[in-house]
C-alpha cells in the first residue's frame, strides 16, 4: 500500500478543520448542559433555569472607598451620570426612577391600569384628602410632589404603579432610596443590550464601577444580579478552558518526554492528539455552529485518552519499522477506540445540546486520532524508535512481578462490581440540585437574594402558574391569584408578590375601570368642592379632569402595546405561550413562611418551588443519562466481542470495564461525593480506557503492561488536572475518570501478570492480525 495517501488524508482533513475553526466561536451558557423539559410545567422551571425572570436587571451596592456608607447626594450624582450614559435604559435608587422608556404611556393609562383607586377617590370628599396630603408634600419639597404632578395626577396612580414595579418591601425604606441590610446605598439599573450579549453586558457592568470609581469622592460598587452571574460565569469557564488546556498540554508533553527521550518520537506522538481535538472541535462547529467552552475543557482532557494510541504504537516499534508496529497493535487499537466511540454515540441520544456536544467531539475525536496513528504514523515512520533505558528496565522490572493466580484477581474484580452495586442502592448520594453545576461563586448568589429582598423584588424560588386557553384568560386568571395571594400576605404566610397584572391587567378590568370614572362635568364639579375648602384654584387641576375625560375613552392596553423597554420585558416574562397556544402568568413570591398552607389554599393557580421542580427535573436527567450509559456498555460489550473474536477473552476484559466502574462508585461513595449526571457520563470514559488497558496488558507482555502502565500514568494525570477545575461538572469528570483509570490499570496489570499456557510469552510472536 502506497506511504502517500494516508498523509495526503490527513493533510485535507487538518486544512478543512483549520478552515472551519476560524474564525474560532466558543459558547459559554451553562442552559447548554441543562435538561430540556418533557412537560409545559417542566418548561417553565427550564426556563427559569436557562435565563430567569429578569435578565438586564444589575443590583450594585454602593460605598465609600474607606468603607463608610455612600451619600444621598453621592448615589444622586452617580444614578444621573449612569443614565445619560446610553448603556441603561433605566437606573434607580428609589421606586421612582426619573426617566423611564414607557413612562408617558404609563402615565396616559393610569386609570386603566393601577389598582391603587376607588371611584370613591374622585369625590368631592375622596380628591380634599388627595389634596390636602400633596400639598403638604409639596410644601415640604417632597421629591414627588411638584406642582405639575399636583395638578395632573392628585391620586398619585403613576407614582402607585411605579412603585409596585420598582418593588414594594413592605418595610419602611428611607428618604434617601434603598439600602441593603448593612446600611448601603442599592441601585438597580436596567441594562439596554440583550440579556444574550454578554460583551454588552460586561460592558456595561465596567463602566458602573468605571463612573464609580471616578466619582468624587471615589465609590466601590458590588454588582450582582442576572447579567453579572452570566459574565462571571463566563469568564470563570474561559479561564478554567485556557488553564485546563495548557496543564493538560504540558503534562501530555512530559509523559512523552518521560517515556520516549526522542524528539522525533514526541513528534510522532502529538500528531494523532492534536488531529484529534482538531477533529472534534471542527465537528462540533460544524454541526452546532460553534463550540462550547465545556466542551473544549473537557476535549483538552482527551489528550490523556488518544495519546494512549500513539504510545502503544512507538511503544512496540522499538525494535520494528511502523508499518509492522502498526500491523501488530492495529486490531486492538481500533476495537478499543471504536467501542470508547460507540459508548459516547448513546449521548447524542440525549435531549441535550451540551451532551451532544460531548458526544460528537469525543467520537470523532476518538476515531480521528486512531486512525492517524493506524495510518498515518506508519507512514511517516521509517525506523524503530528504541525506548529510553530507564524504560527498558522498567518493562523487565514489571515482567519479574510476583504473579497473581487469575482465580484472585477474578474475585477482586467481583467483589469492586459488587461494591459498587452495594453502594448505588445504599450509601450512594445522588446528586439533584441542577445549580450545582454553576461555577458562580455561592458569596454572589447569596448576595444577590439578600439584595432583592431589601428593595423588595421576589426572590427567584417559589412562583404560582396559571394556565389558560388565551393570554386574556391567562391576565383575569392571574388577577384572581393575586387576590388570594394578598389574603395569604395578610395571614403572614409570605411577604409579597408580583404578578403581570399590576402593570398590565386583563382587558377586561381596564374596561371596568374606564366604565367608572365619573364624567368631566361631575369631576369638575367635585374638584371645585373639594378646593373650595383649601384655597386652592379649582382651574388649576384642569390637566387632571382632562386625563381622567380622556382615559374614560382609551382602549384596554394590550401586551404588545406597551412600549419596548423594562416595562415590557418584565410583563413579558411573566407570560408564557406554550406550543399548543395556551398560555400561562407568573406570579413571584417573596419572603415565602408557609409554603405548605400556600399550596394547600390556593385554589388559583398552582404553587411552583423552583428548586423542588429543578431536583426532579434533575432525577430525570440522571435517569435518562443512567439509560445512556448502559447503552453505551451494551454497544462497548458487542464491538468487544466482535472484535475480538474470543468470547472468553471479550469477557475477561469487560470485567475489568464493571470493576473499575463498581470501585469508582463504592470509592466516590465513601468520600460522600453525591453522583450527578456528568459522574454517570465520565463512567463511560472509564469503561472506554478499561477496555484499552486490559486490550494491550496481556499475560506473559511485558512491554504491553509497560506501554499500558504510561498511558495510565498519562490519563489519570489529564484528569487530575480536570478534578481541580472550578466549574463542578468538569471537576465530577475529572475525579471519577482519574479514580476509574487507575483501579482500571491496577486490574489489567494483575490480569495480565499470571502464568498463562494460552498466549504467548512475547509479543514479538503474535501474528499481525491479533
Amino acid at each position: 500500500m502506497s506511504r502517500g495517501w494516508p498523509i495526503a488524508a490527513w493533510l485535507l482533513c487538518l486544512t478543512v478543520c483549520a478552515a472551519v475553526l476560524i474564525p474560532p466561536r466558543m459558547a459559554v451558557d451553562l442552559g447548554a448542559f441543562l435538561p430540556d423539559a418533557t412537560d409545559p410545567e417542566q418548561s417553565l422551571v427550564a426556563g427559569q433555569l436557562h435565563q430567569g425572570a429578569t435578565g438586564r436587571l444589575l443590583l450594585v451596592t454602593l460605598r465609600r472607598a474607606d468603607g463608610d456608607p455612600a451619600r444621598p447626594a453621592e448615589v444622586e450624582r452617580l444614578v444621573q451620570q449612569l443614565e445619560h450614559s446610553g448603556a441603561f435604559r433605566l437606573v434607580a435608587h428609589r421606586p421612582e426612577p426619573g426617566h423611564l422608556p414607557g413612562r408617558e404611556q404609563l402615565d396616559t393609562y393610569r386609570y386603566l391600569l393601577s389598582d391603587g383607586w376607588r371611584p370613591e377617590d374622585l369625590t368631592a370628599e375622596g380628591l380634599r384628602d388627595h389634596f390636602e396630603a400633596l400639598a403638604e408634600e409639596v410644601q415640604r419639597g417632597g421629591a414627588y410632589g411638584d406642582s405639575w404632578r399636583l395638578a395632573r395626577d392628585p391620586t398619585g396612580e403613576q407614582r402607585h404603579l411605579l412603585s409596585q414595579w420598582l418593588g414594594d418591601s413592605r418595610e419602611p425604606q428611607t428618604t434617601d432610596g434603598w439600602r441593603s441590610a448593612d446600611g448601603h446605598a442599592v441601585i438597580v439599573a436596567w441594562t439596554a443590550a440583550s440579556s444574550e450579549d454578554l460583551d454588552a453586558q460586561q460592558a456595561a457592568i465596567e463602566h458602573i464601577r468605571k463612573t464609580a470609581g471616578a466619582a468624587t469622592p471615589p465609590l466601590r460598587a458590588a454588582i450582582t444580579g442576572a447579567p453579572a452571574i452570566a459574565v462571571e460565569s463566563r469568564e470563570t469557564i474561559r479561564a478554567e478552558v485556557l488553564r485546563i488546556s495548557t496543564l493538560a498540554g504540558l503534562a501530555a508533553l512530559t509523559v512523552l518526554v518521560l517515556a520516549l527521550q526522542s524528539l522525533r518520537a514526541v513528534l510522532l506522538a502529538a500528531l494523532p492528539v492534536l488531529t484529534g481535538i482538531a477533529t472534534g472541535a471542527a465537528s462540533v462547529h460544524l454541526a452546532f455552529g460553534g463550540v462550547h467552552g465545556i466542551t473544549l475543557a473537557f476535549g483538552a482532557t482527551l489528550l490523556g485518552v488518544t495519546l494512549d494510541y500513539p504510545l502503544h504504537h512507538l511503544w512496540h516499534s522499538r525494535d520494528r519499522d511502523g508499518k509492522t508496529a502498526a500491523s501488530a497493535v492495529r486490531r486492538r487499537l481500533l476495537v478499543g477506540a471504536l467501542s470508547t466511540a460507540l459508548g459516547f454515540t448513546a449521548l447524542a441520544l440525549a435531549g441535550v445540546v451540551g451532551l451532544q456536544q460531548l458526544a460528537l467531539f469525543s467520537v470523532t475525536g476518538l476515531l480521528a486520532a486512531a486512525a492517524t496513528t493506524s495510518w498515518v504514523l506508519p507512514a511517516l515512520q521509517h525506523a524503530p524508535i528504541p525506548p529510553a533505558r530507564h524504560l527498558r528496565r522498567w518493562r523487565r522490572s514489571l515482567g519479574r512481578l510476583p504473579r497473581v493466580p487469575r482465580t484472585a484477581t477474578v474475585v477482586l474484580a467481583w467483589l469492586l462490581v459488587s461494591a459498587g452495586v452495594a453502594s448505588a442502592l445504599t450509601l450512594a448520594r445522588f446528586e439533584t440540585d441542577l445549580a450545582g453545576a454553576s461555577p458562580v461563586p455561592q458569596d454572589l448568589a447569596e448576595r444577590d437574594g439578600t439584595l432583592r429582598s431589601a428593595i423588595g423584588l421576589a426572590e427567584p424560588r417559589y412562583l404560582v402558574v396559571v394556565h389558560a386557553p388565551s393570554r386574556e384568560e391567562a391576565l383575569q386568571a392571574s388577577e384572581k391569584a393575586a387576590n388570594e395571594l394578598d389574603e395569604q400576605v395578610a395571614r403572614g404566610r409570605l411577604e409579597r408578590f408580583d404578578a403581570p397584572t399590576q402593570i398590565l391587567p386583563s382587558a377586561a378590568t381596564q374596561s371596568r375601570r374606564a366604565e367608572a370614572l365619573p364624567d368631566p362635568e361631575a369631576l369638575r364639579r367635585s374638584v371645585t368642592e373639594a378646593t373650595a375648602e383649601l384655597g386652592l384654584r379649582a382651574e388649576g387641576f384642569a390637566p387632571f379632569i382632562e386625563a381622567v375625560s380622556d382615559s374614560s375613552e382609551l382602549p384596554p392596553l394590550q401586551p404588545h402595546d406597551l412600549q419596548p423597554g423594562p416595562i415590557r420585558d418584565w410583563v413579558q416574562a411573566r407570560l408564557h405561550q406554550h406550543p399548543d397556544g395556551s398560555w400561562s402568568a407568573l406570579l413571584y413570591l417573596g419572603g415565602v413562611q408557609d409554603p405548605a398552607g400556600l399550596e394547600r389554599d390556593l385554589s388559583t393557580g398552582r404553587l411552583i418551588d423552583l428548586r423542588r421542580q429543578a431536583s426532579a427535573l434533575a432525577t430525570d436527567y440522571q435517569h435518562q443519562a443512567m439509560i445512556h450509559f448502559g447503552l453505551g456498555a451494551v454497544l462497548i460489550v458487542m464491538v468487544l466481542l466482535l472484535g475480538l473474536r474470543s468470547a472468553a477473552r471479550g469477557l475477561e476484559v469487560a470485567l475489568i470495564a464493571a470493576a473499575a466502574v463498581g470501585g469508582t462508585v463504592a470509592l466516590l461513595s465513601l468520600l460522600g461525593i453525591p453522583l450527578g449526571v456528568f459522574h454517570i457520563i465520565a463512567m463511560l470514559l472509564v469503561v472506554g480506557l478499561s477496555i484499552d488497558y486490559g486490550l494491550f496488558a496481556r499475560p506473559g507482555d511485558p512491554s504491553g503492561m509497560g506501554s499500558v502502565t504510561v498511558c495510565a500514568v498519562s490519563s489519570v494525570v489529564a484528569f487530575t488536572i480536570l478534578a481541580t477545575a472550578k466549574i463542578p461538572l468538569l471537576q465530577a469528570m475529572g475525579l471519577t475518570v482519574a479514580c476509574g483509570a487507575t483501579l482500571a490499570w491496577l486490574l489489567a496489570i494483575l490480569f495480565a501478570n499470571r502464568p498463562s499456557t494460552t498466549e504467548q510469552p512475547s509479543v514479538s510472536s503474535w501474528p499481525s492480525n491479533t
